[in-house]
């Protein structure tokens, strides 16, 4: 596909317009606006890989324990090999503080000497000060930006950015909802890597390649069976590069309708784009989207929203996916196993550790295949 061949180009891009005179910000969290970089004129380039390979994950262990989640520790490992492309070019590197794994991954890098800028993410989110904080910690990024790329960030540059992503939003959501049919046009792997495609390209381009695509998977006739068994996905994500899980859940006769991902994804809800664009940037990434598992309280409007999920998409099954060490998520998972019960649908856990040898992806494989059977034993 041509826009992964875009996207994969993206790093050395990027590179080349940082000899041009152009800033690259990264960022790490799902908090960290990218709205709000591409109006300071600079490259953002979000740090979100993983899968395939554990060793990065073990490269970390020196500089943090091991009990933070293995994505995490991936990113560290990554720079700690010097496989990371761009991250010695980096002019700031934004983290959000929701949780101790991306605060441990920001101490990491200023522990390296490279510049880093902590978002201050409150948990409390029904909390009037905890937004206004947030808010706030908006301003100074808004602040820091433009003393990094030496440009104002104008409202009508924030207010355009805004409308590009909501445009990206809106393309992926139509594209999402294509896997309402039966069988789906296009399978879970497919379209996760679209999400990711659109955090490596530029925005116009994203939008072109997403809009051609749309048109295309009109006309399109699914490659699955009608008896392809249908699987919600939920957890916190998959990285850029953690495909295993998907391909697995296809190779064993299902296919992921849709799932309910923190990290690895863009949040769908669109941004407000009348009035204040900063304080819409802040309201739509804090107070409207579906709020990470960290946030307190969010557990019951994760499986309200998850309940909805399965009965829009037709569900045969919901599939947890749990990544090493992910403590937070641990605590989410058996709630999730219980309501589940409660409207007797099949539910299964499964961890990765981003081993893809076939040692590691044997017993991962057998658990699919038996989840896929107990979904088709309850039709």
């Amino acid at each position: 596909m041509e826009f992964g061949e875009i996207a994969r180009k993206y790093p050395s891009n990027v590179l080349k317009a940082k000899k041009d005179g152009a800033k690259i910000i990264c960022w790490y969290g799902s908090y960290v606006p990218e709205e709000l970089i591409f109006a300071s004129g600079a490259k953002p380039y979000i740090l979100c890989d993983g899968g395939g390979d554990p060793i990065p994950a073990e490269a970390a262990l020196p500089y943090v324990l091991f009990c933070i989640n293995i994505q995490a520790r991936h990113q560290i490992g990554m720079y700690e090999l010097g496989m990371h492309p761009v991250l010695d070019h980096a002019d700031r590197i934004f983290s959000d503080t929701k949780e101790c794994d991306g605060v441990r991954v920001a101490d990491y890098f200023e522990f390296k000497g490279l510049p880093v800028t902590k978002l201050g993410v409150p948990q409390d989110w029904e909390k009037a000060i905890a937004f206004d904080y947030y808010r706030k910690q908006l301003q100074k990024m808004k602040s820091e930006l433009e003393k990094i790329t030496g440009e104002e960030i104008t409202d009508e540059k924030l207010s355009d950015s805004i409308k590009k992503y909501n445009r990206i939003r809106k393309l992926l959501a139509q594209i999402g909802e294509m896997r309402k049919g039966h069988p789906p046009v296009i399978g879970g792997q497919d379209y996760i890597r679209l999400h990711h495609y659109t955090f490596r390209t530029e925005p116009d381009q994203a939008i072109e390649y997403l809009e051609k695509i749309l048109e295309d998977l009109r006309g399109t006739e699914s490659r699955f069976s009608d008896e392809t068994q249908r699987i919600v996905l939920a957890g916190r994500g998959c990285a850029l590069g953690d495909y295993t899980i998907l391909g697995l859940i296809e190779e064993s006769g299902g296919v992921c309708v849709t799932e309910l991902f923190d990290e690895g994804i863009r949040h769908l809800e669109p941004i407000k784009e009348n009035g204040n664009p900063l304080y819409n940037l802040a309201e739509g990434y804090y107070k409207k989207r579906l709020h990470s598992v960290m946030f307190n309280p969010s557990t019951d409007d994760r499986w309200k929203y998850l309940n909805k999920q399965l009965d829009d998409y037709n569900a045969d099954g919901l599939l947890y996916y749990q990544l090493a060490f992910d403590v937070i998520y641990d605590h989410e998972w058996p709630i999730f196993a219980k309501r589940a019960d409660e409207r007797n649908m099949p539910f299964q856990e499964v961890e990765s550790g981003y081993d893809i040898t076939r040692e590691a992806t044997g017993p991962l494989r057998t658990r699919i295949e038996s989840f896929i059977d107990m979904c088709k034993r309850e039709v």
